[in-house]
């Protein structure tokens, strides 16, 4: 973990597209709730509270990406961003609980929404274990 690794599997510029592209998606998602919620005169805090956790994790990512030296600031990086995605996918699964849609499709969406993140999860940290392991 201690590690430093190359230039090349820094990716350091990839990551950073993508952070910056995320934290200002999740930035302009949370003003939008905000303007939204004084013009329909409707709350959102939970869908708030996501978004701002979303964009806070996603510039911690972007922050921690262009400095990251050994590997343990790459994993860092990662948790961040996985932070950030996940608290966006739960800011739009509160969206659609306080718009109250049909129930069954409801559970459905939530279900998918939030397997699809887990799946991605799973199938990326095996991947970092199989690195770390070096085979």
């Amino acid at each position: 973990m201690k590690v430093v690794p190359t230039e090349k599997e820094n990716q350091r510029s990839e990551h950073r597209n993508f952070a910056s592209l995320f934290a200002g998606f999740s930035f302009s998602a949370l003003l939008a709730i905000v303007v939204f919620q004084d013009t329909a005169k409707q709350s959102f805090p939970t869908t708030t509270y996501y978004l701002f956790i979303s964009f806070i994790f996603y510039y911690c990512a972007l922050n921690v990406q262009s400095y990251k030296g050994p590997r343990w600031q790459d994993q860092l990086g990662n948790v961040f961003m996985d932070t950030g995605s996940l608290s966006l996918i739960l800011s739009i699964v509160s969206c659609m609980y306080r718009l109250q849609p049909f129930y069954m499709v409801y559970y459905i969406l939530i279900f998918l929404g939030i397997a699809v993140w887990v799946v991605d999860h799973i199938i990326r940290l095996s991947i970092e274990r199989a690195i770390l392991k070096g085979g």
